[in-house]
């Protein structure tokens, strides 16, 4: 990081280079999303950053947030794709489809409100299991869902989660690399100040896919990243600052006996 080159995929006041990914197969081979009122494309560099081709995946509507490769199979990818969803490639992106049965992309109501899919996250062990995440977008909740096809179903896994935190406004979705069932959402601020709709958001955890969740932080969350293979480390994005937690698991404290003392009793305070 004591020298940065820029590459010839530049942006420019409508267009955005809002995230990247390299391959995990070549390391010359990279894919960048753009965001912007004409520039939502997906490209694709093969030397390194040197020369660009745009993918045309679609036309997009919304942004390219996520990009993710399938570890075992080196032409298949997703992509979280905003207003659009999650789309699909098993051919290194000559062509896309949509895989959005079963999640909720948009408010049927009489003004419809969009629920942008932010991330999404595939499992090392099992390539076919996914999570992504979604963001509220007015009074319409965000939400956490779980594929194990590859994206052909998805199904809810917040109704536990939802009680925690109402709006789920997702920002991230991080799979542990020390134990594959264990995943950690960040959720951030969503609503306003003095009503009943405000959500603080956080960092929440499961390791039993959605049926019980815990709050490991609380706050306006955003990126949540991890070290290599096996690595214990999390790197947590917040207002303050990035916060540096261990990967472990929560496990939550048994409720014996009565919730309230019978009696009361001060002692001396020792040793301070």
């Amino acid at each position: 990081g004591n020298t940065w080159e820029l590459t010839s995929l530049r942006g420019s006041f409508d267009t955005w280079v809002w995230t990247a990914a390299v391959h995990p197969k070549s390391s010359d081979t990279v894919y960048a999303g753009t965001t912007g009122w004409f520039g939502r494309e997906l490209y694709r560099s093969t030397s390194g950053g040197n020369t660009w081709e745009n993918m045309r995946a679609t036309n997009f509507v919304g942004s390219v947030e996520e990009i993710v490769f399938d570890p075992r199979a080196s032409s298949t990818m997703y992509l979280a794709a905003g207003d659009l969803g999650i789309l699909k490639t098993t051919d290194a992106g000559a062509t896309w489809r949509a895989m959005n049965e079963g999640i909720r992309i948009a408010d049927p109501g009489p003004m419809p409100s969009r629920t942008p899919v932010l991330s999404i996250a595939i499992r090392s062990d099992s390539t076919n299991i996914l999570y992504a995440v979604q963001t509220a977008s007015g009074p319409v909740r965000g939400g956490v869902y779980l594929t194990r096809d590859g994206g052909q179903h998805w199904s809810a896994i917040d109704s536990s989660l939802e009680p925690l935190d109402h709006n789920l406004s997702g920002r991230r979705v991080f799979i542990s690399r020390v134990d594959p069932r264990r995943i950690y959402v960040s959720l951030g601020a969503h609503g306003q100040f003095g009503t009943p709709s405000l959500s603080l958001g956080g960092l929440f955890s499961t390791s039993d896919e959605g049926r019980t969740w815990k709050r490991l932080m609380p706050g306006p969350v955003g990126v949540v990243a991890g070290g290599p293979r096996n690595s214990i480390t999390l790197y947590v994005g917040t207002f303050s600052g990035i916060i540096k937690l261990d990967d472990i698991p929560v496990t939550g404290i048994p409720q014996n006996g009565p919730s309230e003392p019978k009696t009361l009793d001060l002692y001396q305070n020792y040793p301070n």
